[in-house]
């Protein structure tokens, strides 16, 4: 039994393009404020929020002081490199720390707009974190905790509360900001 061989042709409904939709690129600081949003829906703290907002500002200002263009869908991964990073070392004398965390910030933005369908790939994501020192964090000797733990008067109520605090910032590793962000449930 021969086959019949298929034919090289498309069929009328088969040979119509499809369109993906895509939204028009907002304007950088509308960018901005739709990605601002979008943290707070997420229920991000107002100091990640402004963590963001003080990096993002930052990338605008080197931008602007090198007269480059804030159009979004002109800034690639050389751009990020070259203008913002290289930048930031030699006239701002940041430092890699500075800049990896500022990088961070603008990862987190451009995925943003990725997500949304604003920008097909996210230029921040092809540009490699600086190296950095590896910094020891030196434990407390067992004298050092002592010392400090009789810092603490517990003859009085703030005292106490002083103490205690103390020793759960000891035993877990809880940084202040997270023991002073704790709620009591009853």
């Amino acid at each position: 039994m021969k086959r019949k061989r298929r034919t090289n042709q498309l069929e009328a409904a088969a040979a119509q393009v499809v369109k993906l939709s895509t939204k028009a690129c907002p304007s950088f600081e509308e960018a901005e404020k739709l990605f601002y949003a979008e943290e707070k829906s997420k229920n991000r703290l107002k100091r990640t929020i402004a963590w963001h907002r003080e990096n993002i500002k930052a990338f605008k200002k080197a931008l602007k002081e090198q007269h480059i263009s804030l159009n979004l869908e002109d800034i690639n991964h050389r751009i990020i490199k070259n203008n913002f990073i290289l930048y930031t070392i030699e006239n701002w004398n940041n430092k890699p720390q500075t800049v990896n965390m500022r990088l961070r910030s603008l990862r987190q933005f451009f995925s943003f707009l990725v997500k949304e369908n604003y920008l097909a790939q996210n230029p921040a994501g092809r540009v490699e974190k600086l190296k950095t020192e590896e910094v020891l964090i030196v434990a407390l000797t067992v004298d050092q905790v002592k010392k400090l733990l009789k810092t603490a008067d517990r003859s009085t109520f703030t005292g106490l509360r002083d103490y205690t605090m103390l020793l759960l910032m000891l035993e877990t590793g809880m940084r202040l900001s997270e023991l002073s962000g704790l709620k009591v449930m009853i």
